[in-house]
C-alpha cells in the first residue's frame, strides 16, 4: 500500500535543502559554509530517509512503550552524535555554492594579498599557502561548475581561522560575475514538484495525513 506519510517524512527535508541549494545558485547569489556547517545541512536533508529507513527498521518498541512519545529524544540525540562525530572527525573544509574554482581561488588569492600572509600560489594544482595562519589550502571542484570546496591539507584548522576565511570569502565573492548559463535549475524544479505533489497528497487525504503521524510518533 502507498504510505503517503512516509513518503513526506523523506521527501520534505531533502526537498527543502534542493530548494534552498537550487534558488541559490539559479539566482546567481553566493552560500559560503564552513566543513561542519555543510554536513549539519546534509545531515538535516538526509534526516527524513533516516527516520524511515534505519530508526524505522531498528526501532526501539520495548522503549516505546514505556517513553510513548518521548522515545525520540534518545533517538534525536544518538543523531545529533553521529552528526557531531563526522562534523569533528572529517578533514577541515570550506564549501562555497554559487562560484566556480576559478572564482574561488582568486578570492583567496586576493584575501591572502589584502593580510599580507600569502606565500605560495600554485594556479595549476589549485594550492596556496597563507602564513598568516599557517595552512595550506587545495581548491577542488569542476571547472565551470559553480559548487566548489576549500580543503585544507592540515588535519586540524582553528575554528576561528576558518570562520575568518569563511567570512572573507562571502564577502570578496558576493557580486562577481555570475556563471552563465545559470546553473541549480535541476535541484530547483525537482524539489518545486515534489513539494506540489506532497502537498496535492495531502489536501486531499488531510485525516489519514494526521492520522498516520499520530500513529507513527505515539506507539
Amino acid at each position: 500500500m502507498f504510505d503517503a506519510f512516509a513518503l513526506a517524512v523523506a521527501i520534505i527535508p531533502l526537498s527543502s535543502y534542493l530548494l534552498v541549494l537550487g534558488t541559490i545558485r539559479v539566482l546567481g547569489k553566493t552560500l559560503v559554509l564552513t566543513g561542519a556547517r555543510d554536513w549539519v545541512a546534509l545531515f538535516m536533508a538526509m534526516s527524513g530517509f533516516v527516520v524511515i529507513g534505519p530508526v524505522e527498521l531498528f526501532f526501539p518498541r520495548a522503549a516505546a512503550a514505556i517513553l510513548h512519545g518521548y522515545v525520540w529524544i534518545p533517538i534525536l540525540i544518538l543523531y545529533v552524535l553521529i552528526m557531531l562525530l563526522v562534523c569533528l572527525t572529517s578533514r577541515p573544509r570550506i564549501v562555497v555554492y554559487g562560484r566556480s574554482p576559478e572564482q574561488v581561488f582568486e578570492a583567496l588569492r586576493q584575501v591572502g594579498s589584502e593580510t599580507g600572509g600569502l606565500v605560495k600560489v600554485e594556479p595549476e594544482s589549485g594550492i596556496l599557502v597563507l602564513d598568516g595562519p599557517k595552512v595550506h589550502m587545495r581548491v577542488e571542484g569542476i571547472r565551470m561548475h559553480d559548487a566548489t570546496s576549500v580543503l585544507f591539507l592540515e588535519s586540524q584548522v582553528l575554528p576561528s581561522t576558518l570562520e575568518n576565511l569563511t567570512t572573507a570569502l562571502q564577502r570578496k565573492l558576493t557580486g562577481t560575475g555570475v556563471i552563465r548559463p545559470r546553473q541549480g535549475w535541476g535541484m530547483l524544479l525537482s524539489s518545486l514538484a515534489s513539494l506540489g505533489i506532497l502537498v496535492a497528497i495531502a489536501a486531499s487525504e488531510p485525516s489519514q495525513m494526521v492520522a498516520s503521524l499520530r500513529a507513527f510518533l505515539f506507539r
